[in-house]
């Protein structure tokens, strides 16, 4: 498991595989570190709503 507020690469490198299950709301900056994870080799599976909403639960127009 890793918190929701350290997704930076020191956490996130040693790993090979994310899975955010529902994780609805999910900030800018938290959907960067997700992207600059997966470019730099990390898997990531995502389900339902994850990142559909902000961290002040408004609605994206699409998934982030």
């Amino acid at each position: 498991m890793v918190h929701d507020r350290l997704l930076d690469a020191t956490h996130l490198d040693p790993l090979k595989t994310l899975i955010l299950p529902n994780i609805a709301a999910l900030s800018d900056a938290q959907c960067t570190q997700l992207r600059a994870f997966v470019q730099r080799g990390g898997g990531l599976v995502a389900t339902y709503e994850t990142s559909l909403y902000n961290e002040w639960g408004t609605q994206r127009k699409t998934l982030a």
